[in-house]
């Protein structure tokens, strides 16, 4: 991509303000637009940014499957876009990277690209573009470049009290969740006899306690 992906201050201070909102994870769905200059680069603006009801913790934040489908069906019946181009979630207070579970997700993404964005209380964020067609790219670290300078962040407080359940994963004694748990696209996420997840999405072998993490350090 030649070109560069834009944000209205509004919407950069929306997204900072939905992970400010609540005291745990959140995620949203969001739309962008492919904007084409006389030189034929490409320009993404992303023109839209909004929650789903979802079920969030101190380490995660899941879609309800459910109210996707619905939402995908009747953006269908309307003509509009039925597979959202961006996807944000918030790490809470922790540093911003790529988890297995984000991995994953993106992978399942069923579009032509996925604009990533993972962001924290911090202001912090890490933006990620994967393209699926013709061709098969993945970009990382990119950069946003805010435009105007129109702010508003009322609703965001109505929105997450709509939309958001906190609810926590339930372990076993033998360390596996007792439930499936679904992402964004509803697939379920599969933890495994022998393979464990911290409450990151990454894989993690042998785990025996939760100690075994206490002074792993989440950088920025």
């Amino acid at each position: 991509m030649n070109g560069k992906i834009i944000i209205s201050q509004r919407n950069y201070d929306r997204l900072f303000a939905y992970a400010n909102a609540i005291d745990s994870e959140i995620a949203g769905l969001g739309d962008v637009e492919i904007i084409k200059d006389e030189e034929k680069n490409d320009t993404l603006k992303i023109t839209k940014l909004f929650l789903m009801p979802q079920s969030v913790g101190g380490s995660h934040a899941y879609l309800s499957s459910e109210a996707l489908a619905r939402h995908m069906t009747a953006n269908i019946k309307k003509k509009e876009n039925s597979i959202h181009s961006l996807w944000f979630h918030s790490h809470h207070t922790a540093g911003v990277f790529w988890s297995g579970t984000d991995d994953e997700t993106q992978r399942q993404h069923g579009g032509k690209f996925l604009l990533s964005i993972v962001i924290n209380q911090q202001r912090q964020y890490k933006m990620k573009l994967d393209i699926f067609e013709p061709v098969r790219l993945e970009l990382d670290d990119l950069k946003l470049e805010i435009i105007e300078d129109a702010r508003n962040t009322k609703s965001v407080a109505e929105e997450v009290k709509k939309y958001i359940t906190e609810q926590g994963i339930i372990f076993g004694r033998d360390g596996r969740a007792e439930k499936k748990e679904k992402n964004i696209w509803g697939k379920d996420i599969e933890y495994g006899e022998s393979s464990h997840y911290n409450g990151y999405g990454e894989k993690v072998e042998g785990f025996k306690h939760e100690e075994d993490y206490s002074s792993r350090q989440w950088n920025s």
